[in-house]
């Protein structure tokens, strides 16, 4: 629980771990390793080692196991504590990542991760609308010795919440030295229409959000407040 939200709420849980221990070498091998949340299985496998007594070492690759994009819903808790095993669902997704480098007092191990979803639709059966064309393409790396090497790429989110579309692109370079981003967000919502895609109970909202924003530049330009206005609506 965080901020009043159980993020996870009566989850079913499973642990799969298998580990080969060479104990005199110190090197831990995984392999066909699993842990399942709900309908969310995630698979890892690789090695670790311990050469001295100041570095771990990691070579290890995680993804999931043939998920489907109503297994990812099994984690959002307004879905899950809301009738979820009725929900209609279809699309595809892709996780893919890997875990390599050294820990210790300098420096972490490199991390990435790879997500896909294709085609992704939810639709509640009491309801009128779909959230449909849920469409993301986002990659994430961590630099551990270089921490400013770190990027996020956010190619393509794309939802369509009934008649109301969503699009956004974002992406993050340097960080630590001087962060720089190129984004987009673009919009038009009705929010009078979400309650015919997404239960709120008692909650009514009205009014609408219109927004085309594109954001290109180093956050120095905006401590320095050298900014200039390119197309911006809301």
């Amino acid at each position: 629980m965080m901020g009043g939200v159980k993020y996870l709420n009566g989850a079913s849980m499973r642990a799969d771990i298998n580990v080969d221990a060479d104990m005199e070498k110190s090197v831990y091998t995984l392999k066909d390793n699993s842990v399942s949340i709900n309908d969310l299985t995630l698979n890892f496998e690789g090695a670790v080692s311990m050469p001295n007594e100041v570095d771990i070492n990691t070579d290890l690759t995680y993804g999931l196991e043939e998920a489907d994009f109503k297994s990812i819903l099994s984690l959002v808790p307004a879905i899950y504590m809301n009738d979820y095993s009725d929900v209609e669902a279809s699309g595809s997704i892709e996780l893919t990542g890997a875990v390599t480098g050294t820990y210790n007092e300098v420096s972490m191990p490199d991390i990435s991760m790879k997500l896909l979803v294709r085609d992704g639709m939810f639709k509640y059966p009491d309801l009128p609308a779909s959230a449909d064309n849920i469409n993301i393409d986002a990659a994430v790396l961590y630099d551990g010795v270089q921490a400013d090497n770190s990027t996020v790429d956010i190619s393509r989110f794309h939802v369509e919440l009934g008649s109301n579309p969503v699009d956004m692109t974002l992406s993050i370079k340097t960080p630590v030295s001087d962060m720089y981003v190129n984004g987009g967000l673009n919009m038009d919502i009705d929010l009078g229409t979400l309650s015919n895609v997404i239960p709120l109970d008692s909650v009514t909202l009205s009014g609408r959000i219109k927004s085309t924003i594109d954001l290109m530049g180093y956050l120095s330009s905006i401590e320095k407040a050298n900014m200039r206005n390119s197309r911006q609506e809301v």
